[in-house]
């Protein structure tokens, strides 16, 4: 089976297509607060959407399988349109929450789906360049969507217009469940599921050191994302905001160069060295002050990134046995998911007591860590069926 077969393409494009319809909450803060909403109530209404998303993710992750992941998709995307169309017709604390919750669970009603449907038009020994794809695709939306809002949008009170089009947009991935199932063995296609089969995947050494190498790796991405722009401030950048720009480019750029050889070379090597990389950043980051440095530490990060989290992602499917791989990714997104629940949690915690020096170099150990735990995601078959 090619690995650019029409299985793989659509479902691909769909999930960046319903990407771009969660990039449209870039100016989600600013609208709330135009409705006279405070910055502490705003705080707990950003996070209903992440915490839902963390919970229903662990939930969700062990029912869903290639027999009826296509029920839970139309599910999830009436769920999500719905949270939007009504949210543009909200107005206080508790109708946001409320409907944030909503959002939150048609976002896992929809992408565990989708990561389960993907999973059967990946061919042996395409992982690397397939994962490469599929989170390249799902980081083009969130460079460009903010930037047409930022054009398109002219007072806070016109994002009731983009609500309406984002919940237009997240009716596209029910288009999935017209597409014919892959090749998949019959045993893997009706799949018991359960709260047991995540206690068996965790039985695996290298599943649960990559699951938590995930996990790390992503509080040191998210935190970053929070809190960069106010450490740039604080030490007089003139512009901190182009910290992530920089970042978000060299991830991208890094991908396109090497989507081929994420397959040609040892994916556990090739993701530790990206994980160095950004744990090479995270350090640095204090020590250098100016404009220049700073971009350059950004450049560095972000390939570092680039490389690290597509090939997690791809040596975890290598070590899945075929009937524990859907499984297995979608508890990699609930890991991802922790990690920007985590993240700027603990982060704040630090910053606020010790300072953006040892927020930094915390950041640093963590991905250490993480180096450490992918170290032992190594197994001599990809096939364990214990895995």
């Amino acid at each position: 089976m090619r690995l650019y077969n029409r299985g793989f393409i659509s479902i691909t494009l769909l999930f960046g297509a319903f990407i771009s319809a969660m990039a449209c909450f870039v100016s989600f803060t600013e609208y709330l607060g135009y409705l006279g909403i405070s910055t502490q109530a705003i705080g707990m209404i950003l996070s209903f959407d992440a915490l839902a998303s963390l919970v229903f993710q662990l939930l969700l992750a062990p029912y869903v399988s290639n027999g009826n992941a296509r029920r839970w998709l139309v599910l999830g995307v009436l769920c999500y349109a719905t949270a939007l169309v009504l949210m543009a017709q909200a107005g206080t604390v508790w109708q946001f929450s409320l409907l944030r919750l909503v959002q939150g669970c048609g976002l896992v009603f929809i992408q565990a789906p989708l990561v389960v449907m993907l999973i059967e038009f990946i061919p042996e020994g395409r992982s690397g360049e397939a994962f490469g794809v599929f989170t390249l695709i799902r980081l083009l939306p969130y460079t460009v969507i903010p930037v047409i809002i930022d054009l398109g949008v002219q007072q806070p009170g016109q994002f009731t217009t983009v609500l309406y089009l984002a919940a237009a947009v997240s009716l596209l991935p029910v288009l999935a469940v017209f597409l014919p199932k892959g090749r998949i063995p019959a045993a893997v296609a009706h799949q018991a599921t359960g709260l047991r089969s995540v206690v068996d995947s965790f039985r695996s050494r290298p599943v649960l050191c990559l699951q938590l190498s995930t996990l790390l790796l992503f509080c040191g991405y998210s935190s970053i994302f929070y809190y960069i722009r106010a450490y740039g401030a604080s030490v007089d950048l003139k512009n901190p905001a182009i910290f992530f720009s920089a970042a978000s480019a060299a991830m991208i750029l890094i991908r396109v160069l090497l989507l081929r050889a994420f397959d040609r070379y040892d994916k556990v090597t090739m993701s530790m060295i990206g994980m160095a990389a950004a744990m090479v950043s995270y350090a640095l980051i204090p020590q250098f002050h100016q404009e220049g440095l700073f971009l350059g530490l950004a450049v560095l990060l972000g390939a570092g990134w680039g490389v690290a989290m597509p090939l997690q992602g791809a040596v975890l499917f290598d070590i899945s046995a075929p009937e524990k791989r859907a499984l297995n990714q979608n508890i990699f997104l609930a890991m991802v998911m922790a990690g920007f629940f985590v993240g700027p949690l603990f982060g704040g915690v630090l910053i606020s007591a010790l300072g953006y020096g040892v927020f930094f170099y915390a950041m640093a150990v963590l991905t250490l860590v993480s180096v450490l735990l992918m170290q032992q995601a190594r197994t001599p078959s990809p096939v364990h069926s214990e895995v």
